[in-house]
Formats: C-alpha cells, structure tokens, sequence
C-alpha cells in the first residue's frame, strides 16, 4: 500500500469525486495499491463511514494515468474482478496495521526503556 500525491507531491487526504448524477461526495484516501498489473485507489466514503460506525465501507477504484499524467478513477464493473481486488485490499490493508501495530509496540518498549534509564 502507498501513498497517493497530488500535484505538489503532497499526500491526498480527502477528495471530492462527482457521480454520474452529478452528486459530489467525499472520500478519504486510504492509499494506493498494484493488482494484476494494474494500480487501484481505495477510499473510505466520508459521510456514510460517519453514518455507520459498526461497519467500514471502503470504495476501491481502477487508477488510470492519461498523457499529462493526470489521474482518473474508474469504477469496477466486473464482479469478480471487484471481489479479487477486494479481498487484496484486505491483506494489504490488515498488513500495514500489523505493520503499524508493531511499530507502536517499539515505541512504547522504546519510551519504557528510557524511563528505566533515568
């Protein structure tokens, strides 16, 4: 999993995607990630993750890169290949928490150790 930057090499954090309704909602990016030679974004839906606190929704779209290297997102029309990309995310996902989990425990032995040492 990887960050995604926007034009000035900044971390994406929330974006605004329009539907073809032409309503806007807004995401936040979780990170990028290659499936299949293929890059995918996936993003937690604000509002209704604000709505739904039991359960996370995430929303994983194709990333597609045009000549001046601008980004656009499309969505997953295959079933099966959205259940694939899915189920990658996941492991990704469920890899960089242990990832962090793990760091944070250093952490803390790290800031234990220096209390005995003083």
């Amino acid at each position: 999993m990887y960050q995604i930057l926007d034009e000035n090499d900044e971390m994406l954090e929330i974006v605004t995607l329009t539907d073809q309704d032409g309503e806007d909602e807004e995401f936040e990016v979780v990170g990028g990630f290659e499936y299949k030679g293929e890059e995918y974004i996936a993003m937690f839906p604000v509002e209704e993750n604000d709505e739904n606190e039991d359960e996370l929704l995430v929303a994983i779209f194709k990333a597609d890169y045009d000549d001046d290297e601008e980004l656009t997102l499309t969505s997953i029309d295959d079933e099966a290949l959205q259940e694939e990309v899915m189920e990658e995310f996941r492991k990704q996902f469920e890899e960089l928490q242990e990832s962090i989990d793990e760091d944070e425990e250093e952490d803390e032995d790290d800031d234990e150790d220096d209390d005995d040492d003083e």
